[in-house]
Formats: structure tokens, C-alpha cells, sequence
């Protein structure tokens, strides 16, 4: 019906690096997250492939709870969160350092932070779309549409972001169903390609 987007969420350190590179120096990349096979999961392992340097993977209930643990040094090494969220931390641990913007393009709350991509790593994004039971007429799940289209025309890409930390497709000219199902392929591609690593982190290698 609709989609808010893809998730415009700052990849975390502990480690002293201030970008992807900086990351080389480190002997083990341990990762959070809230699932194996996740997008936060998928971005650590190719992380770590660009940096050549093994990684490993926590799963914990909320990304809330991987940025908590980052900056009080309580496991984890790297992690996704709102830049938001990182900021407020950073007062508790000024180590904490976002190196890294996982989103289509750079978030103004921090406009100095370069993407993943710009940093060499094409990874999948969080997402997040509103879907219609296959039941709903038609008609009606247009007019749905166009409503939540109209209103978030309204409000606009940059208070959208600061309210949501999203980045709904409707300001690149992609419709909500392009989106979705592009999104869903490149998971799913990102998940068998890294099969076997998911597996091995998920019995803890």
C-alpha cells in the first residue's frame, strides 16, 4: 500500500574508528543485532569482508539494546542505531562513534557522515512497508494509498527522517510496490549468498 522506507540508521563502534577503514586495525568484529540473517547482520558480515577482518554476531531484543551495550563496552564492537540514540550515548562514552550512515543517501542530522556505500559496502537496508490484506478491495487500497502518500508529501522528506529516521521511496519516484519487492529480492539474495556465514554465527563461530 505504502512504504516509509528504507531506515536511515548510523553503523556504531566502540573501537576508536571513525569510519569503515578504521576498522582494519581490529583483530574481531563482534556484531549486534536483534536476528541472524537481518539486515544489521548482513551489513557486519559485509563490513567485515571489506575490511578483511572476522566478525561475530550477538542477537539481542531491540537495537536499543546493541547501542546500550556498545557504549558501556558490554560485549558487542558494532552495531545500527538513530543517530539520535548515538548521540545521547556518546555523553555516557565518548568512544562511542558513528562511522557510518546505512541509508540511500546521507541523513542532514549528520550530513559529515558518509553512507556505507559511499564507503565501498552495498548492503540491504532495514525497511519497513504498510501492507493490505489480500481481501481489500482494490479501489479502497488505492485511496489508502493516496492518502498516506499525500500526507507524507505534506510533511515532507527532512521532517519525515527527524521524526522516523526513514526514508520513504516516494521522494526517489519509486512506488511503494517497486520498493517492497526490490527490498525483499536483495534480502534474500544477501541471505543465501551468505548462507553459510549466518549459520556459523548462529552456532556461535
Amino acid at each position: 500500500v505504502w512504504s516509509l522506507g528504507s531506515a536511515c540508521w548510523a553503523v556504531v563502534t566502540n573501537t576508536g574508528a571513525t569510519d569503515i577503514a578504521g576498522l582494519k586495525i581490529q583483530k574481531e568484529i563482534t556484531a549486534g543485532g536483534v536476528g541472524f540473517g537481518t539486515a544489521a547482520h548482513i551489513t557486519a558480515i559485509k563490513i567485515g569482508e571489506k575490511v578483511n577482518v572476522p566478525t561475530r554476531f550477538i542477537t539481542y531484543k531491540s537495537a536499543t539494546d546493541v547501542v546500550t551495550a556498545i557504549a558501556a563496552n558490554q560485549g558487542p564492537t558494532l552495531g545500527m542505531s538513530p543517530i539520535r540514540l548515538v548521540n545521547a550515548l556518546r555523553e555516557k562514552n565518548p568512544q562511542l562513534q558513528a562511522i557510518a550512515m546505512s541509508c540511500p543517501e546521507r541523513n542532514h542530522m549528520a550530513p559529515a557522515l558518509k553512507t556505507l556505500r559511499e564507503q565501498g559496502v552495498d548492503s540491504v537496508y532495514i525497511f519497513n512497508t504498510v501492507v493490505a490484506n489480500a481481501a481489500m478491495n482494490p479501489q479502497r487500497r488505492a485511496e489508502v494509498a493516496k492518502i498516506l502518500e499525500t500526507a507524507a508529501a505534506q510533511v515532507g522528506l527532512r521532517e519525515i527522517i527527524e521524526l522516523s529516521d526513514m526514508h520513504p521511496p516516494q521522494f526517489d519516484g519509486i512506488s511503494a510496490e517497486k520498493f517492497h519487492q526490490d527490498s525483499i529480492a536483495k534480502q534474500r539474495e544477501a541471505n543465501q549468498r551468505y548462507k553459510k556465514r549466518i549459520e556459523e554465527h548462529r552456532q556461535g563461530l
